[in-house]
């Protein structure tokens, strides 16, 4: 099961699953709510958070999907946002998940970036704060980061930014705890020339795993595809899909045969 990032509709991931698919997965995708086909597009008045992602909408369809698919194992196939937040439904819920792949994905804690960086996420995450206050949502869309997004999900996601604490508003739930009870594998894959989930953001999240069995390994450039970033690795990974399939199918000799390098 996909989970995708911030601003990111479930069809941009429809060239990986597609290979995921023919490398051996049965491949579900999904939309964030009020991203892509989901529903209702996020404006003033709307309140929906981190809370409804984690605790209403994955729940339902991770069982939705074991009802369609009875006997098999779920493993959750993260990107950014949507990784974060599956690690919380994973701990959770661990009988649901069988493991966990993160692509692209750290912690938004601004101490996870380093230089400049650093202060301008700390800064533009709080403006985004701001802005999504006084308007009612978040304009992400005219504004060039993160889609057209509901006030509550931006506050949700600036306050981790600030404080590198998970949390939900009008939740009672602990998510940092969620995460120290994620028992199951978890492959951490670095792209190269993410800016977005650089090594510290990858430590800062993995950190918060201390009963997972953690894997780290990293996606480097192919001679064939485009410059990598935090978004381009979904339509130009070549050999990626076959690596996590490798991975997800503990297929020992395709994983041994994984052309980036791995470490624990």
């Amino acid at each position: 099961m996909i989970l995708p990032a911030l601003g990111a509709p479930s069809r941009f991931y429809e060239r990986f699953a597609r290979r995921l698919s023919a490398a051996g997965l049965t491949c579900v995708t999904l939309d964030l709510r009020g991203q892509g086909d989901s529903g209702p597009i996020p404006g003033p008045g709307h309140t929906n958070g981190y809370k409804e992602i984690v605790e209403l909408d994955f729940p339902s369809i991770i069982s939705e999907t074991a009802h369609l698919y009875p006997g098999r194992e779920i493993w959750l196939v993260g990107h950014s946002l949507g990784g974060q937040l599956g690690l919380v439904f994973a701990g959770l819920h661990p009988a649901g998940v069988a493991g966990v792949v993160l692509i692209a994905t750290g912690s938004a804690w601004y101490r996870g970036f380093r230089g400049i960086r650093r202060i301008r996420n700390l800064l533009g995450s709080q403006l985004i704060a701001l802005i999504s206050k006084c308007v009612g949502y978040w304009p992400g869309a005219r504004l060039g980061f993160g889609g057209r997004q509901s006030k509550t999900l931006m506050l949700d996601w600036a306050d981790q930014v600030r404080t590198g604490i998970y949390r939900a508003r009008r939740s009672s739930t602990d998510y940092e705890t969620a995460m120290k009870n994620v028992r199951v594998e978890v492959h951490f894959v670095e792209v190269e020339g993410d800016m977005l989930a650089p090594p510290g953001c990858v430590n800062h999240l993995s950190g918060k795993l201390p009963n997972a069995t953690i894997t780290r390994w990293r996606y480097a450039q192919q001679a064939s595809a485009t410059a990598l970033n935090h978004f381009s690795w979904a339509r130009e990974s070549p050999g990626l899909a076959e690596d996590v399939a490798a991975v997800i199918l503990r297929t020992e000799d395709q994983v041994a045969t994984m052309q980036r390098p791995r470490c624990d």
